[in-house]
């Protein structure tokens, strides 16, 4: 399901370009493979946490490749593991993704440096990616915006702009949704919302790893470089997603994930000039919340 969200069109890019980006996805499968594992209780837990382990460590060092994908490993959380587990989960993953920046800081300094000012922008002429690169994100969305007002030189604006799209279009509706599902379990008296989340989790284990990889896609939409190439990535959280939804929610995603992509060639527009990619991703988006919203619940099945 690699063609789901337009990522063909990050798929042609990256074959051309031979970027690094093929890999990581692989990668990416492998380590949700092994987060993602059946459940089970009891012993059979025991046996399969080290692969998790092993998962975390993978997807931590996939996300040391792109920094900027790096809050997607939050999205560990909503495992269905007890809390304890679930944090040593994500300190692997967070171990796992400085470990080849720190041995870059030791081994090789002089490098590292030259890395930390490109990084910053310090470097003389540096080609600053945040501001004028021409790629799907939600920052270069609200660059725009900010340009028609006559705010273009205006950083603050700009960022501010870009937290209240993240924050509005992606992250609250997320929230809100996850607020739904458990609000219908009874509270014991001094149970914290935290508590409650995690045994909502351990109770429905197969909907909390779709929660998992529904927060992954979420994290990973809101980044402020969304290239055109990140969107391979992206389609395989969608692939995941799109299993065992009813017919009316897969035909909703399938429309906004296939055919609005595709008219990016039909009406023969440059991918770089335009997001299509960005609304039909925000759009699948949507359509899962509002499927798990009206339908109560979210499917109980989660198959790579």
């Amino acid at each position: 399901m690699l063609c789901a969200l337009g990522a063909f069109v990050g798929f042609e890019w990256v074959q051309a370009s031979g970027n690094f980006a093929i890999l990581s996805g692989v990668l990416t499968a492998i380590a949700l493979r092994l987060l993602l594992s059946p459940p089970a209780s009891g012993a059979a837990e025991d046996r399969s946490f080290p692969s998790r382990l092993a998962g975390a460590a993978l997807l931590g060092l996939v996300m040391s490749f792109k920094l900027v994908f790096f809050p997607v490993l939050a999205a560990l959380y909503f495992l269905p593991l007890p809390r304890r587990r679930k944090l040593m989960l994500i300190a692997m993953a967070v171990f796992s993704f400085a470990l080849p920046i720190l041995i870059s800081r030791l081994a090789y300094p002089d490098l590292f440096a030259s890395w930390q000012l490109a990084v910053a922008g310090k470097i003389p002429d540096q080609h600053l990616v945040e501001l004028f690169e021409s790629n799907p994100s939600l920052l270069l969305l609200a660059r725009d915006l900010m340009g028609h007002v006559g705010l273009i030189d205006s950083k603050p604006a700009i960022f501010a702009t870009y937290a209240f799209a993240v924050t509005a279009l992606v992250l609250v509706p997320f929230a809100l949704s996850i607020l739904r599902l458990i609000g219908s379990r009874p509270a014991h008296e001094g149970d914290s919302l935290p508590a409650r989340v995690d045994r909502w989790l351990m109770d429905h284990p197969r909907a909390a790893m779709r929660i998992t990889v529904l927060a992954m896609f979420a994290l990973y939409l809101s980044s402020p470089r969304l290239k055109e190439y990140a969107f391979f990535e992206l389609a395989l959280y969608a692939a995941i997603l799109l299993v065992d939804l009813p017919a009316r929610a897969l035909a909703a995603a399938l429309t906004v994930g296939l055919l609005m992509p595709s008219l990016i060639f039909v009406t023969g527009s440059s991918p770089e000039d335009n997001s299509i990619q960005l609304f039909s991703a925000l759009m699948f988006f949507w359509v899962l919340l509002l499927d798990a919203r009206h339908a109560g619940r979210v499917p109980d099945t989660v198959q790579l």
